[in-house]
């Protein structure tokens, strides 16, 4: 992760004081999360779809 936080400060300037913060999320673990949810609980993927953005715009 260092060499994440190294790009981020120093060579792309993405964390400054305008933007002091970011979210890193491993997109990796997100879908084999999701593949794993859909293997537990087979029905229509939309479902989860919708439920996830709900969870984020309510979030």
């Amino acid at each position: 992760m260092e060499s994440v936080y190294r790009v981020f400060l120093s060579e792309q300037n993405l964390i400054n004081d305008s933007t002091p913060s970011i979210d890193i999320f491993d997109l990796d673990y997100f879908h084999s999360r999701i593949d794993s949810l859909l293997s537990a609980f087979p029905q229509d993927p939309s479902i989860i779809q919708h439920t996830f953005a709900s969870r984020q715009i309510l979030s």
